[in-house]
């Protein structure tokens, strides 16, 4: 939403200069926000893929005991 006001502050802006420096300001803004946006979703998407894995671990462990489990009561 910033991004648009800041269109809007440039269409104000009668140097074209001034349109330039406003302009120039705008695109870092962008640029640090998809930044952020990116870094984000990475941090994101590697603590869902540490759930997950040690999820996949749980679920590994519990069916090795049930085989287990179940092997002993057949031989025992």
């Amino acid at each position: 939403m910033h991004q648009v006001a800041g269109i809007g502050h440039l269409l104000a802006l009668g140097d074209t200069d001034a349109r330039r420096q406003a302009l120039s300001s705008l695109q870092n803004d962008t640029l640090i926000t998809s930044t952020k946006v990116t870094n984000m979703v990475q941090e994101r998407q590697l603590a869902y893929k540490l759930r997950l894995n040690d999820r996949q671990a749980q679920l590994q462990a519990y069916l090795i005991n049930a085989t287990m489990e179940a092997l002993q009561s057949n031989v025992g």
